[in-house]
């Protein structure tokens, strides 16, 4: 890839769902100056990419491509996705010109992402950090982008790569060729995974042990890490275990944004005061991990807050995050960080 001249390309992708799967390719130079236009208001047919030789063309899944695209949704060509090693890294600036090496130092491949949480949604295939893209209103229900740049790596050919803007499956972009990547091979993601816990029990806790980033049914006897019993959490820590688990907040809600527990403070376990509810006591429990939901008073209903909580023994660590809640049940998903 020689052509290291600056990308503003302009195209229009038609909205069809044959029109990136069959037909010759449309080529764009890099040189022209406007931003390109990308459709993929289709919700059942991706809109695929593929960067070369200072070109960006569209494609379709039987042929190279290296970015797939639908409606918010990102997938690249590697992991789960693809056969290909396409690699992507947040490089966490937004100043499109300020990027102007390839310094990937690690790279993310594709995987199965669990359920949004959202009705209707299902874990599906897709990468993790590219889909960490946009910024939700919950109250205008609007879809904004957070004009990160990434990079795009496949074997000695990198790009930057930034969302400009997003309205109704319609994205404008703007990507630019660099010089062959620091980091060459992706990192395969750490495993995600979705645990269902039956915590009904108004007098007995389920416990749970941590194993490679997922968690496991075990008991009070044993080696666990947290436990639950209704809406309350306890740890394997001060005032409830022998063990040295604590938790720490990370204070964001988006899973795949959490990637390190560096620099975070892990708080054990006390005893809490009682809640001030009819009947409630003193108790031994993690307040960190306890403020995990929000309380309707009108409808005695509980929600998830959503908050990526990071679980630490000492020796792993893992991201935490309840998906959904119901009369004692839960959803929640788990991956190991470093």
């Amino acid at each position: 890839m020689k052509n290291c001249s600056t990308l503003f390309l302009a195209f229009l992708m038609t909205y069809s769902s044959q029109a990136f799967s069959t037909g010759p390719q449309s080529q764009v130079p890099v040189s022209e100056t406007a931003p390109v236009s990308v459709n993929a208001t289709s919700t059942t047919a991706a809109t695929y990419l593929n960067f070369e030789d200072g070109v960006l063309s569209t494609s379709a899944a039987d042929k190279k491509w290296q970015i797939a695209v639908k409606r918010t949704a990102f997938q690249t060509n590697s992991g789960s996705s693809g056969s290909g090693s396409v690699g992507i890294f947040d490089t966490g600036a937004t100043d499109f010109a300020s990027v102007t090496d390839c310094a990937a130092t690690s790279l993310t491949s594709d995987a199965v992402l669990p359920a949004s949480g959202a009705p209707g949604s299902v874990a599906s295939s897709g990468n993790a950090v590219l889909n960490a893209w946009y910024d939700y209103d919950m109250t205008t229900h609007t879809v904004s982008s957070k004009k990160l740049v990434y990079l795009v790596v496949e074997g000695d050919s990198c790009y930057k790569f930034q969302i400009l803007d997003y309205t109704s499956g319609i994205f404008s972009v703007q990507a630019e060729a660099l010089a062959a990547p620091v980091a060459s091979e992706p990192q395969a993601p750490a495993e995600i995974f979705e645990t269902e816990i039956n915590a009904s029990s108004a007098t007995a806790s389920v416990y749970f042990a941590l194993e490679a980033g997922q968690l496991i049914p075990s008991t009070v006897d044993a080696d666990w890490l947290i436990a639950v019993k209704r809406t309350s959490f306890q740890t394997n820590s001060g005032s409830s275990g022998t063990g040295t688990v604590g938790v720490a907040n990370t204070s964001v809600q988006d899973f795949a944004a959490v990637t390190s527990c560096e620099g975070l403070s892990f708080i054990a376990d006390a005893v809490l005061p009682a809640s001030g509810a009819p009947g409630s006591v003193a108790s031994s429990g993690n307040e960190i991990l306890n403020a995990w939901y929000d309380y309707d008073m009108s409808t005695h209903t509980v929600t998830s807050k959503k908050d990526v909580y990071a679980i630490s023994n000492g020796t792993q660590c893992v991201k935490f995050q309840i998906l959904n809640y119901e009369a004692g049940r839960f959803s929640v998903v788990t991956s190991e960080v470093k």
